[in-house]
């Protein structure tokens, strides 16, 4: 009874880096050929939530208006603002709509108020863009053409890059972004299954979002919207031929608190909807849900491998204790360190050589356990409304 029940330990530490190993050699894989009718270019909006963002919108709106039709336009949330961006975006040809209320702030809050207006004259597709992003040319082309071709919500390839004088940190968190927005979602594409959403470069059919909730004053509302929408039958597809991108905090303060955020939010995402997940997929016999369930359940680099020691020290004492070594075995030879980190370093020499180099790479177990805080304090002050995260210029 008791080796059976280190076994189904064995197992949970080890599904996700299953799911890892799996993602990566997928992502190896050709390209699943697209359909082959041609289209039409959906008309759009591009919807774009703001707070306090002067110093950085004006680039986001040159990227995109240059790739506007006839028809589209750009629809900007000033979400209580105290800075010059409503004037900036208005100045450069966007819509601007100011909204003021302390109360309900936060990404989703300014994302439903746009959506409520556009009821009035709604697009064929909308297209969410971050107010700190740069839209790659052809990006807005490829996302409505997906999204006529497939009437599905659809992301872009997002990636944020680390600045010229980066910190070791920074490059490393650059790299985990490659591997979890570009990695990952490559592999799953190419197994012809659902990716999550990613909170910006989204693009999705009006009919599909009109009535969807936002999540509010969630802290993760993107992951959440994509949730919610896969099990009401609209699942993500992934675009990797449109590139949104921004840049990480200079500021190591700012950095630390934007990735506090994401990974309390992803740890949150975790507990609350893998089971979710898991049963909605076995209730309508779903593999698509299964694989975002899956998907889900694996958490931040750092983390996984935190957990990995942590289930190696456990079945180490186990086995000093007089229980079965086989456990510890498995772990530390067949799937668990051993793969996981030569997987690990394939999609490092995959994806992001140009990102940091092999001597910094080694220098990740010293990241690795500087992040131990951020997880102690998801138990003891752990992040649970939206905040935006500052920059150094501002």
């Amino acid at each position: 009874m008791i080796e059976a029940l280190m076994w189904i330990v064995v197992s949970l530490f080890l599904l996700p880096v299953l799911v890892i190993i799996l993602e990566f050699f997928c992502s190896l894989l050709p390209a699943r050929s697209k359909k082959g009718a041609v289209v039409d270019r959906l008309g759009l909006v591009v919807l774009i939530p703001a707070h306090n963002e002067s110093a950085v919108i004006s680039d986001t709106l040159a990227s995109i208006m240059s790739q506007l039709k006839e028809g589209d336009r750009v629809l900007v949330v000033a979400d209580n603002c105290t800075d010059d961006t409503a004037s900036i975006a208005a100045s450069m040809g966007a819509t601007v709509l100011e909204r003021y209320d302390e109360e309900n702030r936060g990404k989703g809050f300014a994302l439903a108020h746009g959506i409520e207006v556009l009821h009035k004259q709604p697009p064929e597709a909308l297209i969410m863009v971050d107010a700190d992003c740069v839209v790659k040319q052809g990006s807005l082309d490829a996302l409505a053409r997906n999204v006529a071709m497939y009437d599905q919500p659809i992301q872009a390839l997002d990636l944020m890059h680390a600045g010229e004088k980066a910190s070791l940190k920074i490059k490393v968190a650059a790299f985990a972004w490659v591997v979890k927005n570009k990695m990952r979602p490559l592999g799953l594409s190419r197994l012809g299954l659902p990716v999550q959403l990613m909170g910006t470069g989204m693009a999705f059919p009006w009919h599909v979002i009109k009535d969807m909730d936002m999540g509010g004053g969630a802290i993760v509302e993107d992951m959440q919207m994509g949730i919610e929408l896969a099990i009401q039958g609209s699942p993500t597809r992934f675009c990797p031929e449109a590139l949104v991108s921004s840049t990480f905090p200079s500021s190591e303060s700012d950095a630390g608190t934007q990735r506090k955020r994401w990974e309390h939010g992803h740890i949150m995402m975790i507990l609350h909807h893998v089971p979710r997940l898991i049963v909605a997929a076995i209730s309508k016999k779903d593999v698509k849900l299964l694989a975002l369930g899956l998907d889900l359940m694996v958490p931040p680099l750092a983390l996984q491998s935190i957990l990995l020691l942590v289930g190696l020290m456990i079945m180490g004492m186990a086995s000093l204790f007089g229980m079965s070594f086989n456990p510890f075995l498995v772990l530390v030879l067949a799937l668990g360190s051993a793969l996981f980190l030569s997987t690990i370093f394939s999609a490092w020499y995959c994806f992001a050589r140009d990102i940091i180099s092999l001597k910094e790479l080694l220098s990740i177990p010293a990241y690795i356990f500087s992040k131990l805080s951020i997880y102690a304090s998801f138990i003891s002050s752990r992040e649970s409304k939206w905040n935006k995260t500052g920059r150094s210029d501002d």
